[in-house]
Protein backbone atom coordinates (compact mmCIF):
# COMPACT_ATOMS: atom_id res chain seq x y z
CA UNK A 1 0.00 0.00 0.00
CA UNK A 2 3.37 2.48 -0.22
CA UNK A 3 2.50 2.90 -3.71
CA UNK A 4 0.14 5.36 -4.56
CA UNK A 5 -3.03 4.06 -6.84
CA UNK A 6 -5.45 5.97 -9.53
CA UNK A 7 -8.36 6.68 -7.91
CA UNK A 8 -8.02 5.96 -4.01
CA UNK A 9 -7.55 8.92 -1.53
CA UNK A 10 -7.54 9.26 1.99
CA UNK A 11 -10.84 10.03 4.39
CA UNK A 12 -9.06 13.71 5.00
CA UNK A 13 -8.48 13.97 1.32
CA UNK A 14 -11.93 12.94 0.55
CA UNK A 15 -13.61 15.38 3.12
CA UNK A 16 -11.50 18.03 2.54
CA UNK A 17 -12.96 17.80 -1.16
CA UNK A 18 -16.06 17.84 -0.13
CA UNK A 19 -15.48 20.48 2.44
CA UNK A 20 -16.51 18.38 5.07
CA UNK A 21 -15.35 16.69 8.44
CA UNK A 22 -13.48 14.08 8.08
CA UNK A 23 -15.65 12.55 10.50
CA UNK A 24 -18.99 13.88 8.37
CA UNK A 25 -17.10 11.62 5.71
CA UNK A 26 -16.44 8.63 7.87
CA UNK A 27 -20.12 8.66 9.19
CA UNK A 28 -22.33 9.59 6.23
CA UNK A 29 -20.00 8.50 2.44
CA UNK A 30 -17.75 5.99 3.86
CA UNK A 31 -20.07 3.62 5.92
CA UNK A 32 -22.29 3.59 2.15
CA UNK A 33 -19.94 1.77 0.68
CA UNK A 34 -18.77 -1.81 -0.62
CA UNK A 35 -15.46 -3.03 1.59
CA UNK A 36 -14.13 -3.67 -1.78
CA UNK A 37 -14.04 0.03 -2.28
CA UNK A 38 -12.36 0.58 1.75
CA UNK A 39 -8.78 0.10 2.60
CA UNK A 40 -8.46 0.06 6.42
CA UNK A 41 -5.60 1.90 7.52
CA UNK A 42 -2.83 0.92 9.60
CA UNK A 43 -0.60 2.87 11.95
CA UNK A 44 1.69 4.45 9.17
CA UNK A 45 -0.95 4.13 6.13
CA UNK A 46 -4.38 6.60 6.78
CA UNK A 47 -7.70 4.30 5.67
CA UNK A 48 -8.09 4.75 1.95
CA UNK A 49 -11.34 4.71 -0.23
CA UNK A 50 -11.84 4.59 -4.38
CA UNK A 51 -12.22 8.00 -5.31
CA UNK A 52 -15.09 7.01 -8.14
CA UNK A 53 -17.01 4.74 -5.87
CA UNK A 54 -17.69 7.27 -3.68
CA UNK A 55 -18.89 9.62 -6.37
CA UNK A 56 -21.20 6.83 -7.75
CA UNK A 57 -22.52 6.19 -3.79
CA UNK A 58 -23.03 10.27 -3.50
CA UNK A 59 -25.20 9.99 -6.89
CA UNK A 60 -27.07 6.83 -6.23
CA UNK A 61 -27.97 8.73 -2.70
CA UNK A 62 -29.16 11.99 -4.41
CA UNK A 63 -31.24 9.91 -6.72
CA UNK A 64 -32.79 7.81 -4.49
CA UNK A 65 -33.49 10.72 -2.45
CA UNK A 66 -34.95 12.61 -5.62
CA UNK A 67 -37.18 10.01 -6.12
CA UNK A 68 -38.66 9.12 -2.87
CA UNK A 69 -39.54 12.71 -2.61
CA UNK A 70 -41.07 12.99 -6.44
CA UNK A 71 -44.33 13.39 -6.64
CA UNK A 72 -46.36 10.46 -7.99
CA UNK A 73 -48.53 12.85 -10.29
CA UNK A 74 -45.20 14.12 -11.68
CA UNK A 75 -44.13 10.75 -12.41
CA UNK A 76 -45.10 7.57 -14.81
CA UNK A 77 -41.88 5.94 -14.43
CA UNK A 78 -40.53 7.09 -17.27
CA UNK A 79 -40.25 10.92 -16.37
CA UNK A 80 -42.99 11.89 -18.45
CA UNK A 81 -46.73 12.61 -17.38
CA UNK A 82 -50.22 12.85 -18.67
CA UNK A 83 -51.25 13.73 -15.05
CA UNK A 84 -48.13 17.23 -15.31
CA UNK A 85 -51.20 19.76 -16.26
CA UNK A 86 -53.66 18.89 -13.49
CA UNK A 87 -51.22 19.00 -11.19
CA UNK A 88 -49.92 22.22 -12.02
CA UNK A 89 -53.44 23.70 -11.87
CA UNK A 90 -53.96 21.65 -8.73
CA UNK A 91 -50.67 23.54 -7.52
CA UNK A 92 -51.62 27.26 -9.10
CA UNK A 93 -55.42 26.51 -7.16
CA UNK A 94 -53.74 25.91 -3.46
CA UNK A 95 -51.44 28.84 -4.08
CA UNK A 96 -54.31 31.29 -4.64
CA UNK A 97 -56.22 29.68 -1.59
CA UNK A 98 -53.68 30.50 0.78
CA UNK A 99 -52.87 33.90 -0.98
CA UNK A 100 -56.79 34.52 -0.22
CA UNK A 101 -56.56 33.41 2.87
CA UNK A 102 -53.23 35.31 3.81
CA UNK A 103 -54.95 38.45 2.41
CA UNK A 104 -58.15 37.96 4.65
CA UNK A 105 -60.21 37.71 1.11
CA UNK A 106 -61.42 33.64 1.34
CA UNK A 107 -64.25 33.47 3.73
CA UNK A 108 -65.06 30.01 5.32
CA UNK A 109 -68.19 27.86 4.84
CA UNK A 110 -69.06 28.12 8.14
CA UNK A 111 -69.43 31.88 8.27
CA UNK A 112 -70.61 32.02 5.27
CA UNK A 113 -73.60 30.06 6.10
CA UNK A 114 -73.54 31.12 10.41
CA UNK A 115 -74.50 34.97 8.62
CA UNK A 116 -76.98 34.04 5.99
CA UNK A 117 -78.64 32.20 8.85
CA UNK A 118 -78.44 35.05 10.84
CA UNK A 119 -79.86 37.31 8.39
CA UNK A 120 -82.65 35.02 7.87
CA UNK A 121 -83.86 34.84 11.52
CA UNK A 122 -83.44 38.82 11.26
CA UNK A 123 -85.98 38.87 7.84
CA UNK A 124 -88.32 36.37 9.65
CA UNK A 125 -88.47 38.42 12.91
CA UNK A 126 -89.77 41.14 10.18
CA UNK A 127 -92.14 38.89 9.15
CA UNK A 128 -93.94 39.06 12.28
CA UNK A 129 -93.95 42.85 12.29
CA UNK A 130 -95.69 42.60 8.01
CA UNK A 131 -98.44 40.23 10.01
CA UNK A 132 -99.04 42.78 12.54
CA UNK A 133 -99.10 45.43 9.85
CA UNK A 134 -100.37 44.17 6.64
CA UNK A 135 -101.85 40.81 7.96
CA UNK A 136 -101.17 37.21 7.89
CA UNK A 137 -100.89 37.12 4.18
CA UNK A 138 -97.84 38.89 3.91
CA UNK A 139 -95.82 36.98 6.67
CA UNK A 140 -96.78 33.78 5.19
CA UNK A 141 -95.49 35.22 1.87
CA UNK A 142 -92.42 36.47 3.50
CA UNK A 143 -91.95 33.28 5.39
CA UNK A 144 -92.15 30.71 2.44
CA UNK A 145 -89.66 32.67 0.73
CA UNK A 146 -87.43 32.18 3.64
CA UNK A 147 -87.87 28.70 3.99
CA UNK A 148 -87.02 28.33 0.27
CA UNK A 149 -83.75 30.54 1.52
CA UNK A 150 -82.81 28.07 3.90
CA UNK A 151 -83.25 25.51 2.17
CA UNK A 152 -80.57 26.98 -0.42
CA UNK A 153 -78.15 27.17 2.11
CA UNK A 154 -78.40 24.09 3.28
CA UNK A 155 -77.89 22.66 -0.04
CA UNK A 156 -75.28 24.71 -0.76
CA UNK A 157 -73.08 24.84 2.52
CA UNK A 158 -74.17 21.34 3.68
CA UNK A 159 -75.89 21.87 6.64
CA UNK A 160 -79.23 20.04 7.53
CA UNK A 161 -82.33 22.13 6.78
CA UNK A 162 -82.35 25.69 8.82
CA UNK A 163 -84.79 25.46 11.81
CA UNK A 164 -87.48 27.68 11.43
Amino acid sequence: MGKKERGWVSIRALADVLGIAPQTARQTHVRRLDPEHVRKGSRHQPTQVFGPAVVQAIIDRATTQRDSDADPLLSDGNGVSDNLEEYRKWKAAMARLEYEKAYETLVGKDMVRDNLTLAAEIIRRAGDRLDQTHGPAARETLLEALDDFEKQIAEEYGVPDAQT
